[in-house]
């Protein structure tokens, strides 16, 4: 599973671009914007997540179903990123 996240504040411009247990900042160029990989501390069953927020390693999510209910995701900072886009 994998899902582009538009971050807040960015108009538009920063995504998190999530892919199986992985995700990396990008902008709509394609670049590389901060360099880190960030790894699920659970995997999501399905997709359409919106960005809660950022706290010290971890970036936040939710995921809203039909009828209201909701869980929270979160994707914690792992190893730098060593790619070159």
């Amino acid at each position: 599973s994998h899902a582009i996240i538009i971050l807040p504040n960015t108009d538009g411009i920063e995504l998190l671009v999530c892919y199986e247990d992985e995700g990396v900042y990008v902008n709509t160029y394609g670049r590389i914007t901060k360099d880190v990989v960030l790894q699920w501390g659970e995997m999501p069953t399905f997709r359409g997540l919106k960005f809660l927020c950022e706290r010290n390693d971890k970036v936040f999510f939710a995921s809203v179903r039909s009828g209201g209910a909701s869980q929270v995701y979160f994707m914690t900072l792992g190893r730098t990123s060593l790619m070159s886009w």
